[in-house]
């Protein structure tokens, strides 16, 4: 549902947009503590109160003025959870954790709300120790607050940490601020919890970097609205992002609806990075943007989505709607808004427009969908040429372009049309292929749509006839790997390439560090000849985090038949890629 009254023994509690986003409501003073028998009554209105007709083909038929999310006009009774809580009369409302690790500085933003009437004198003191456990590892010091009755009061104090232990995928270490709020008599008033990770993370130049490390983002775009049962519960969220790992994914967007808050948990716990992605979702011209509700409705959603997630160190970047200039549904003037409205409550996080470039200016980095010229990347709006249309084996194209701002692809290879359906296993394969092509080319976010179609997320596994092209997309995700630069444009299943006998032949080779730690990179390339050793080598690299080197190889083929060029990295004693190539010798 969309809206939810909620009514406490005959007493409206009030009333709530509930749509892509769970809500909460405050039951003081409704319910006595403890109590029993009290009657909770609740009344949920369907998308067709906030919509109009649409004349469609499908069950496209309606026009929304509230950010919807993706899933249609099918989604009935509650979507997303509503809680009710019961506040003391002066209570901590909410603890905003930012941290800097260039400056080694901690801030922390509390607000305080006050019920009464009275002014109340008191102490806010604050504490930092590992989640899960452990000593205190820094403490805030007091402070001195006067909260005046009926209105929120903001505490900031920000405070040097000379070594905290910081949040990344290679170790995502977690970190509790807890909250005492005391009265003049020493009396506790209240006191909360909040989990947070000590990270940076921003754009220089046309990279993205965390904790000042260059930060390749490689990943999907799952939706949790779409595809119900997928992350429903803390297990399933934590079997989808184990899975996404494994598949050697660092990142996932949770497209068009934002995840619940227990999937971003596990994304903090397991190091998978995340786009947070509003329900601002105009891709299929659902959307009604001209509607005078339209515009505050979305900035009260992006406030209360930043808000909610913006202590989670998982998040790197807010992606603040899905091709709304791609389908020329929003304006440029919307999308600035909405950056602005993001930057107003958080301001750690870029903020990017999934599929809208720019946002002609609105963002520091352009995210397109769907790209197939050189002119799609110049463009810093929604322009892309190439849905349905872009399978193609040219996969270094991209790399004549040289980008001025961060460049990245949030969608593409889409099975759109009837022939790449049937070309599934090409299709899914060219998604690994275009991948390596896209890390060749520096862009720091390359998310095809969406390797999920091979079945590794269910129960069952990938589908037998698509696991050769799934073995190729987990290849091209890895984050250290080698591989021979012009084999790859030959396609996802190519035969054997031919080279000739006796004749010396100069291969590239790409090789790829995109780690956080260590530039140290061990490159072994062997090739045999009836399982026979003819040429090789291994090779000590070194190679800046986030970065690939090019290396020529050169042998000589001895004799007509097969030849398999062997190809392996590792990172210390860790083997990291291994993958063979096969020649035909004639």
């Amino acid at each position: 549902g969309e809206q939810a009254e909620v009514r406490v023994n005959g007493r409206s509690a009030g009333t709530q947009l509930v749509g892509p986003l769970p809500a909460e409501f405050d039951i003081s003073g409704l319910v006595a503590a403890p109590s029993a028998g009290n009657v909770l009554e609740v009344m949920v209105r369907d998308d067709t109160h906030f919509s109009v007709p649409r004349p469609s083909a499908d069950w496209r038929n309606i026009r929304h003025w509230i950010p919807h999310g993706i899933g249609g006009n099918n989604r009935k009774g509650l979507f997303q959870s509503v809680s009710l809580r019961g506040r003391p009369a002066v209570w901590v409302a909410d603890a905003q954790v930012t941290s800097s690790v260039a400056r080694r500085e901690l801030t922390v933003t509390w607000e305080v709300f006050n019920s009464q009437r009275a002014t109340v004198s008191g102490t806010l003191e604050g504490s930092v120790r590992p989640w899960g456990g452990g000593a205190v590892e820094l403490t805030l010091p007091p402070q001195q607050v006067e909260l005046p009755g009926q209105v929120t009061t903001t505490v900031t104090v920000t405070v040097p940490w000379a070594n905290p232990r910081l949040w990344q995928p290679n170790h995502p270490h977690l970190y509790e601020l807890r909250t005492v709020l005391t009265n003049a008599a020493g009396q506790r008033l209240g006191r909360r919890d909040d989990r947070f990770g000590f990270r940076e993370v921003g754009f220089e130049g046309i990279h993205l970097k965390l904790n000042d490390i260059r930060c390749n983002l490689r990943g999907e775009s799952p939706s949790y609205a779409e595809r119900p049962g997928s992350m429903d519960t803390r297990a399933q969220a934590e079997r989808l992002v184990r899975r996404a790992l494994a598949a050697n994914f660092n990142v996932l967007r949770f497209h068009a609806a934002p995840a619940p808050p227990h999937v971003l948990d596990v994304c903090d716990e397991l190091g998978m990075m995340v786009i947070d992605e509003s329900g601002i979702y105009a891709s299929w011209g659902m959307v009604m943007p001209e509607h005078p509700r339209w515009l505050p409705e979305c900035l009260a959603h992006l406030e209360r989505l930043v808000r909610r997630d913006r202590n989670h160190p998982a998040v790197v970047l807010w992606s603040a709607e899905n091709e709304g200039l791609n389908v020329q549904q929003l304006s440029p003037a919307q999308l600035k808004l909405f950056a602005q409205e993001i930057d107003r409550h958080d301001g750690s996080r870029p903020v990017i427009f999934d599929g809208d470039g720019t946002g002609f200016g609105a963002s520091p980095a352009s995210v397109k969908h769907y790209v197939r010229t050189v002119d799609d990347l110049k463009e810093r709006g929604g322009r892309s040429s190439g849905y349905g249309k872009d399978m193609r084996h040219d996969i270094y194209w991209a790399a004549a372009y040289q980008q001025d701002v961060p460049l990245g692809c949030g969608e593409f290879l889409f099975p759109e049309t009837k022939e790449m359906k049937e070309r599934m296993p090409e299709l899914l394969g060219m998604m690994g292929l275009q991948t390596r092509g896209y890390r060749f080319a520096n862009w720091f976010d390359i998310r095809p749509y969406n390797p999920f179609y091979a079945g590794y997320q269910t129960d069952a596994g990938v589908k037998p006839e698509y696991r050769a092209a799934w073995d190729l997309i987990v290849k091209s995700f890895a984050p250290v790997a080698v591989f021979d630069k012009a084999y790859d444009e030959l396609g996802p299943f190519p035969d054997p390439p031919h080279l000739p006998v006796g004749r010396p032949t100069t291969r590239t080779l790409i090789v790829y560090n995109d780690t956080f730690a260590d530039e140290a990179v061990t490159l072994e390339w062997r090739v045999t000849q009836d399982s026979k050793p003819i040429a090789g080598e291994t090779r000590a690299l070194k190679i800046p985090l986030g970065d690939h080197a090019e290396l020529p190889i050169t042998f000589t083929p001895t004799h007509p038949g097969r030849l398999e060029l062997h190809l392996l990295t590792r990172k210390q004693t860790e083997e990291t890629y291994r993958d063979v190539r096969v020649f035909e010798v004639r």
